[in-house]
Order: structure tokens, then C-alpha cells, then sequence
């Protein structure tokens, strides 16, 4: 599938319209299957890639590494510093496929673990020396020569930022150790930093999605790239249409598409790809075999008039 690039308009970024998330690589069990998730990503016109030192316990820039030896010269990779492993983290890292599934087999205990501080995450960090050794330990992971996009994690307001992190970065720029930096993070948390500091936001990378838009703040006028356009929205969305026998006929009858998951998937990516000028979106899954129907269909409904349909629905439905 041909990809479709966007123009981020700094230090001549070009990325795909659609990226690739890795933070859910490690739910799978062996480098075969993450392998065969990047490839078919890539086979479906994926040309951007975004990952964290955090992703897998440390372990999925690795995972990105081999993938990028494969592809390096066709694709741009981000990554993010501030939120180190814990040291309870580090020890379950051999095994977090393991626990992951076991915390996913327990019935309720996903949910009862939501919204709690992660205790296999430590304390956000963004001194200079965690800055600067995130940057090598990165560099050698992904085992390549630049980073394209080099974000903050998940800064807040609270967040302790030296002033001097924008010459660093700044440097580190001139080197060539990476293209352009901004921050990423919800974006109520995210966009006090900009008002603040916005020499260090030259890219702001932000969740959204079609659901929860109506209640964020305004993004300001810089290059964006969104992530997370499925997942409270696919629940919200099933949860309305479980709950309304009204709102699931008019899904029948104006959005014309199956209530499966994928399917409400497929509506959502499209009208992100209907906006106008819409920023690139990152998503992520662990199912390869997944990613190409999804962005078919996407493509195909944002191009039809039935994808005019869903922000109606979404208006009546959703409290939109």
C-alpha cells in the first residue's frame, strides 16, 4: 500500500499520515510475532514509528532496532525520555509477558488497576544527565545514527525542566544525534508546558480522539501529531450503543457499518483522515493481520459520503 505523507514543517520532517505505536509490542509473547506486527504495519504504508524508553519495560526500542535494520532509510522513528522504569519494573521486565497476561486474565483487575500510578514506572524525570543518557541508550537500542523526533514523556506543570534543556537538545540537534524535539502527553497536561515553555514544544504530540475532542482545550497553532484514537472512544461508543436501542438503530441506519470493534475502529480512523488538514495520528494494535483492513476500510469510508455521517451521530449520541 502507498504511504501518504505529511509535512511536519520542521527540519524538513516528512511522516506518513498514519504512525505506528509500540507500546502495546510487549502483549505479545516472541520477537516473531512484534516482527510480524511492524512488517505488516509497514506493508499497510506505515512510515512512521513511535516508541519510548519506557515501552516494554526498556525493551521495545531493542524490538524497533530490529525491525529498522530492516527499513531505516524508508521510515522515521520518535522516542520520549522522562519516565524511567522502576526497579520493580526491571525485575518483572523478563516476564511481563506473563504478567501482563495474567492481569488481563483476572476479571476486573485491569479495570480496578486504571488511573493508579503504574508500579512498575518510576518518578518523571527530565534532569539533564537522565536526558542525556536516555539519548545514547536509545541511540544504541534503536541502533541507528539519528533520532527523527526526540519528545519529553508525559511532562506536567509540576514537571522539573532545567532551563538548560533546550541547549541540550539544541546540541544534541547539531550533532546529529536527532532531527527536532517537542513533548507528548495528554494534552491538558501537556499544553500548560508549551504556554510556558514553548521553545521546548517545536512538535506537540498529544491523545485525542473523535469521542473525547469536544472536551479538550484548543491545541495551538504548531506542527501535531495525535495518538490513541481507539481506545476509551471504541468503549464509549459501545457502551451507548449497548445501553441505547435509539442510538444503535441510527448506527444501523446511518452509519451503515457493523458494531464489532474493528468496525468502530475503521469509523473512527476515518474521520480523523476526513478533517481538514488533519494532523498525522499514531495508533497501535497487536494483531498484524488487522492493520491493512483496518486502513482500507478507514481510507475507503473517509473518501465515500457515508463517512460524512458519524459526527451527526456522534452529536446525537454522544453528548458531542
Amino acid at each position: 500500500m502507498q504511504p501518504e505523507f505529511v509535512s511536519l514543517g520542521v527540519a524538513d520532517l516528512l511522516v506518513s499520515r498514519i504512525g505506528f505505536g509500540t507500546s502495546k509490542l510487549f502483549r505479545l509473547h516472541s520477537s516473531r510475532e512484534r516482527q510480524h506486527v511492524l512488517e505488516s504495519a509497514f506493508d499497510a504504508g506505515i512510515r512512521h514509528f513511535d516508541t519510548a524508553r519506557m515501552y516494554g519495560l526498556g525493551l521495545a526500542e531493542r524490538e524497533l532496532g530490529r525491525f529498522l535494520s530492516r527499513h531505516r532509510g524508508d521510515v522515521t522513528v520518535a522516542t520520549k525520555f522522562g519516565i524511567p522504569v522502576s526497579k520493580t519494573g526491571s525485575f518483572l521486565r523478563p516476564i511481563q509477558g506473563l504478567v501482563r497476561k495474567f492481569v488481563s486474565a483476572v476479571p476486573g483487575l485491569q479495570r480496578r488497576l486504571r488511573g493508579r500510578p503504574s508500579p512498575l514506572m518510576a518518578e518523571r524525570c527530565f534532569d539533564l544527565p537522565t536526558a542525556r543518557l536516555s539519548l545514547e541508550t536509545s541511540l544504541r537500542s534503536l541502533n541507528i545514527e539519528a533520532i527523527d523526533i526526540y519528545f519529553l514523556h508525559e511532562p506536567t506543570p509540576n514537571s522539573s525542566i532545567p532551563d538548560e534543556m533546550e541547549d541540550f537538545l539544541a546540541a544534541a540537534r547539531k550533532r546529529g544525534d536527532i532531527r527536532a524535539w517537542g513533548v507528548s502527553g495528554r494534552l491538558s497536561e501537556v499544553l500548560p508546558v508549551y504556554r510556558a515553555r514553548p521553545e521546548l514544544v517545536p512538535i506537540l504530540q498529544y491523545a485525542s480522539d473523535a469521542v473525547n475532542r469536544i472536551s479538550e482545550p484548543a491545541p495551538p497553532a504548531v506542527p501535531r501529531i495525535t495518538y490513541g484514537p481507539f481506545a476509551g472512544a471504541i468503549e464509549k461508543i459501545v457502551a451507548v450503543l449497548d445501553a441505547s436501542d435509539e442510538a444503535s438503530r441510527a448506527w444501523e441506519t446511518q452509519i451503515g457499518e457493523p458494531r464489532d470493534r474493528d468496525s468502530i475502529a475503521a469509523v473512527l480512523l476515518a474521520e480523523i483522515l476526513m478533517g481538514n488538514d488533519p494532523p498525522p495520528v499514531v495508533f497501535s494494535t497487536t494483531r498484524g493481520a488487522r492493520i491493512t483492513p483496518l486502513l482500507d476500510k478507514a481510507r475507503r469510508r473517509a473518501s465515500s459520503p457515508a463517512g460524512q455521517a458519524f459526527s451527526p451521530w456522534l452529536a446525537a449520541h454522544c453528548g458531542r
